[in-house]
């Protein structure tokens, strides 16, 4: 456990004491720390000495990052969408999510803005009843 704690503690504080870490790396750290500390709370506690946050909300919130596809961690990575829209999208079957990052990244919207687009799509492809990737990708016959 020692040789395990050591790892993690080097791993984590050689980045998060010189910069900022992004939301991938905060849940990659905090999972690394789950291996050494099997009790949530405590680990939480610990959190603080490596510089992250040590909210148990934020903690929950974070997590959902290691279930998320590669691809979706990327486009946190790269700033194209935000935590918020990350979220949002895991909603959404993988299809669906790559078409969400790709329109992302060629039309920068906002948070807001990101967020409506999803809701009119969704709303669209239920008025519709076809899938979202049919709206961009289905042949027109109207």
């Amino acid at each position: 456990k020692n040789g395990t704690y050591l790892k993690a503690s080097i791993a984590i504080s050689d980045n998060s004491f010189t910069r900022v870490l992004n939301f991938v790396e905060m849940s990659r750290a905090f999972s690394l720390l789950l291996k050494v500390y099997s009790d949530k709370e405590v680990m939480l506690e610990k959190a603080h000495k490596f510089n992250l946050p040590n909210s148990q909300e934020f903690f929950e919130k974070i997590m959902k990052i290691n279930k998320m596809p590669s691809f979706l961690q990327e486009a946190l990575i790269k700033e194209i969408v935000a935590l918020p829209i990350a979220l949002e999208l895991k909603r959404f079957d993988e299809e669906e999510q790559k078409i969400f990052i790709w329109l992302f990244d060629k039309i920068r919207f906002s948070l807001n803005r990101q967020r409506s687009l999803i809701l009119l799509l969704k709303e669209v492809s239920i008025i519709e009843d076809v899938l979202i990737s049919e709206l961009f990708f289905k042949d027109k016959k109207d």
